[in-house]
């Protein structure tokens, strides 16, 4: 899945917020239930 991340990559904190954040938003977008403080 291409999510279009541009940011620092080999696991970087930055990257693993950025990575959690897009799976969170993917989720609800497919009409999964996520938690409001999980999204931005």
């Amino acid at each position: 899945m291409e999510l279009g991340y541009t940011g620092e990559l080999e696991g970087s904190a930055e990257m693993n917020i950025w990575l959690h954040k897009a799976v969170m938003r993917e989720l609800a977008a497919n009409g999964g239930k996520v938690p409001a403080d999980l999204l931005d």
